[in-house]
């Protein structure tokens, strides 16, 4: 805890210092030359471009293990910077233009998206850590949802073929054998509403002193396998959202570099390329 607290201070502190650097520049460079925007609107670009490092990394496993840093904080580091040097380079007013008005609704969406997802990122990879202690891969869950229930719907296959007539096999077939294959309530899973979960394990468990010995051991592997699937859909419901909210961040990055790129064209053709 101590060393994560330090490593979270050192990092704050460097940031400040390299704030402290870009405004001292800012300010010789706004003394010693007129066009003070040039910088500022550079500056943006080239942290924009950065930015998307994040992005690339996360797909290169040599690009990883080359440059060992931190890239989330760096990422977030990066952003803080750039809201900043946003702020300067428009100035009091929000731009007159169609290009400009897009370019501040998109730096817009792509930083409030960019906190809302930070936050869901550390708060459900917290509840994943103290839920589980370990990751399964997302692309695996359905697939591992699919095994449990072809396990769960031949144990009762067996159980029936012992037993003409089986409280345990007849629970299964009314109340849960419909649920089994398919991903459950995400909405529940994130608010820690899967009650019918709990109601379930409670149903079975109380029918087991009222079945035969091999129906009981039936029912305890029964068991361990709904709450295997109740596992399995906690990581999908919290997974999921980590991923849904890349579905606005990514676009609006999108939409920024490509109007960034056209705002830079029209600045200098428009200056003479000077």
């Amino acid at each position: 805890m101590m060393e994560m607290l330090a490593r979270r201070f050192r990092e704050y502190a460097l940031l400040l210092i390299v704030l402290a650097v870009l405004l001292i520049a800012y300010m010789l460079y706004d003394i010693s030359f007129y066009r003070h925007h040039h910088l500022s609107g550079w500056l943006l670009f080239y942290l924009l471009v950065a930015q998307v490092l994040y992005y690339v990394q996360k797909r290169s496993e040599r690009l990883r293990s080359l440059l060992n840093i931190q890239w989330l904080s760096l990422h977030v580091d990066f952003g803080i910077i750039s809201i900043l040097i946003f702020l300067v380079h428009i100035g009091a007013n929000l731009p007159d233009g169609i290009v400009g008005l897009i370019l501040v609704g998109s730096f817009t969406g792509v930083v409030v998206s960019g906190l809302v997802g930070l936050r869901i990122k550390r708060h459900y990879q917290a509840a994943l850590a103290r839920r589980s202690g370990r990751e399964i891969v997302f692309g695996e869950i359905q697939a591992r949802m699919q095994t449990v229930a072809i396990q769960a719907d031949q144990l009762m296959l067996d159980c029936a073929a012992k037993h003409q007539r089986s409280m345990l096999v007849d629970y299964y077939r009314d109340r849960l054998c419909g649920a089994m294959a398919t991903p459950g309530s995400v909405l529940a899973q994130l608010t820690g509403q899967n009650d019918h979960w709990l109601e379930h394990f409670g149903n079975i468990e109380r029918l087991i002193p009222y079945l035969h010995a091999d129906e009981a051991t039936m029912a305890r592997e029964l068991l361990r396998l709904l709450r295997t699937k109740n596992e399995l859909d906690y990581h999908y419901a919290h997974q999921g959202a980590l991923r849904v909210w890349l579905l606005v961040h990514i676009p609006f990055t999108a939409i920024l570099l490509a109007f960034t790129a056209l705002h830079v064209l029209l600045v200098y053709a428009f200056s003479g390329g000077a």
